[in-house]
């Protein structure tokens, strides 16, 4: 399989850009072509056959004579041919303004040869009108000129489509000579080899799960994905056989057993090309992203954040349905999403204690609910009381899957919109120093967060918290099968002043049972204050994933470091971003 070109990301980030620009312009071409039917129809060519001007004047004096004033737009000849004029004036400098404006961006070359053609047929299409209008509206030239308004219109509309949707057939049918750099781009999209580790499979109707470890990720990066539908195989879905002791692909060669595998292997964020299905069927824990789809999946949340600034409102969803199972407490998570979905034009059915106020009240089995719940919705957002609860709901539905919240499991959109917040609050999340404080043990949302954190470099994370909710080991087993660095310490002043995020978590009286007095000894041991605040660094933030207790005094909220309101707010941007991509993709 040929490597996909490396400079696609800037060719779809370029395309992007010229997007914004392309579709106004298109307007503008629209409107001069239908301004120079009514020249045709109303014979206004011979109005006036000199140029720049107009006779003697720049504006001739006739040029709202009838009354009422809306019939000179149409029927007056000065007019009507005046208009046409600044028209195409400003069809020409928007032209002009588009090619400009993209000159240095790397872009496709067939977008490129594109853009030249079609400024190249403003120029011309504006030297045949010249030459008609000076001429005095020979049948030749009117009808080449004619003919230049119809193929620069086609111009416009086909470089807005192909910005729009850049399919490499249109591609290559654009341009021959970038044929194989087109194929290219094309094979990005799809899935390319990879070895994996089968550890599970689950029925998902004529789909399944398995951990992967993917050879363009570090060794044993367990990564959740589904294998392709049938009808998905198109998209260059490959089949590997592997032997009993090992299997190779992309050159590397890693452990396995002996079965077929199908899995993604995404390659760069160049394959995220706008109406491309999402490369997820389901969000159920951190491990499924990789730094290209994160970074995605930040900017498509930074344009959600523009529509909810902007407007507050889109169609984008419009006409899906989300149902949300929530089988404990939630305030933030389930209002951002069902808030995420009406801003994008969705509806939503809800549950607020499935726990109580559902069927599973009566014994039914959380797979029956599953089922039954989706034949009224398009997706569903779950939090369960039960670790692994999303995974079994996601091997269940044949519709997309959020995990909300898994008992003490994963968090996978708190994690994303820690992440992202991070990232806007530091502007960096290479090299950053992280603590999490509080219960590290039971907290699903510490879990998922180190899963994203050990994805990136150089990162190093303290670990604080009593000794009754110490971070369990599987994670920091993970961290130091990535490299990353992890630190357990019982001196938060101390990390408080390293750190760039101190993370703080409450802890969770609800995961104690009947061990009262275990809680009693957590809780308050650890506690961001003011005294917190004095020594940590004018950059730094503190975070939380909220509810708060006791964990944060009430002072610190007025500090511009307390970023976990912030925080909180970026949830329904991300939640946006997710509901977005799973429904309609990119």
């Amino acid at each position: 399989m040929p490597e996909p070109p490396s400079d696609t990301v800037a060719w779809v980030r370029g395309a992007a850009k010229i997007r914004r620009l392309a579709i106004p312009v298109s307007f503008v071409v629209g409107i001069t072509a239908i301004s120079g039917a009514f020249v045709a129809g109303n014979d206004a060519g011979h109005a006036f056959n000199t140029f720049p001007k107009m006779g003697d004047t720049w504006i001739p004096e006739d040029i709202l004579s009838m009354e009422p004033i809306m019939r000179n737009f149409f029927e007056n000849t000065a007019t009507v041919q005046f208009d046409h004029r600044i028209l195409a004036t400003a069809t020409l400098l928007s032209i002009s303004g588009l090619w400009w404006a993209t000159r240095k961006l790397d872009i496709h070359p067939a977008i490129r040869s594109l853009l030249g053609s079609t400024m190249g047929m403003a120029a011309l299409q504006v030297t045949l009108g010249i030459s008609t209008l000076l001429s005095y509206v020979p049948v030749s030239l009117g009808s080449a000129h004619q003919a230049g308004a119809l193929t620069l219109l086609s111009l416009m509309i086909l470089l807005s489509h192909t910005v729009r949707k850049p399919s490499p057939i249109l591609l290559k049918s654009l341009s021959s000579s970038v044929t194989r750099t087109a194929n290219a781009v094309s094979m990005s999209l799809s899935t390319s080899l990879s070895t994996c580790t089968a550890q599970r499979v689950v029925p998902k109707s004529a789909k399944c799960y398995r951990e992967c470890s993917y050879t363009n990720f570090t060794p044993n990066q367990s990564v959740l994905s589904k294998p392709l539908h049938s009808n998905d195989r198109a998209l260059s879905s490959l089949s590997l056989t592997m032997n009993s002791s090992k299997c190779q692909g992309n050159g590397k060669i890693l452990r396995s057993g002996g079965f077929q595998c199908h899995a993604l292997d995404i390659k760069s964020p160049s394959s995220f090309l706008a109406g491309e299905k999402f490369q997820l069927d389901d969000v159920i824990e951190a491990q499924q992203f990789d730094l290209d789809i994160l970074n995605a999946i930040f900017e498509v949340a930074r344009e959600m954040e523009n529509i909810e600034k902007r407007s507050g409102q889109s169609e984008i969803l419009k006409g899906y349905l989300m149902s949300t199972l929530f089988y404990e407490p939630s305030t933030r998570t389930r209002l951002s999403f069902e808030s995420a979905m009406k801003r994008l034009g969705g509806e939503v059915l809800t549950t607020e204690n499935a726990r109580e106020f559902s069927s599973a009240a009566k014994g039914e089995t959380l797979e029956d609910t599953i089922r039954t719940v989706e034949g009224y919705s398009d997706i569903i957002v779950m939090r369960h009381f039960e670790s692994g609860a999303a995974r079994r709901a996601a091997g269940t539905a044949s519709i997309p899957i959020i995990n909300a919240g898994d008992g003490p499991g994963q968090h996978p959109t708190q994690a994303l919109l820690d992440v992202y917040t991070i990232e806007r609050e530091i502007g960096k999340l290479d090299g950053i120093k992280v603590g999490l404080v509080g219960d590290l043990a039971n907290g699903r949302t510490v879990r998922s967060l180190a899963y994203l954190l050990a994805k990136y470099r150089d990162v190093k994370i303290y670990l604080v918290s009593p000794d009754v909710v110490k971070m369990k080991d599987d994670i920091k087993d993970y961290l130091t099968s990535k490299g990353v660095e992890w630190e357990e310490s019982a001196d938060l002043i101390e990390v408080a002043s390293k750190c760039d995020v101190v993370y703080q978590t409450r802890i969770q009286k609800e995961r104690f049972g009947e061990r009262i007095d275990l809680y009693e000894e957590a809780r308050g041991k650890y506690i961001v204050d003011r005294t917190v605040l004095g020594v940590m660094q004018k950059h730094a933030v503190v975070m939380h994933p909220l509810p708060r207790l006791d964990e944060i005094t009430v002072d610190v909220d007025a500090d511009p470091r307390a970023a976990y309101f912030r925080q909180a707010k970026n949830g329904l941007y991300i939640r946006m971003a997710l509901l977005k991509l799973l429904l309609v993709g990119w």
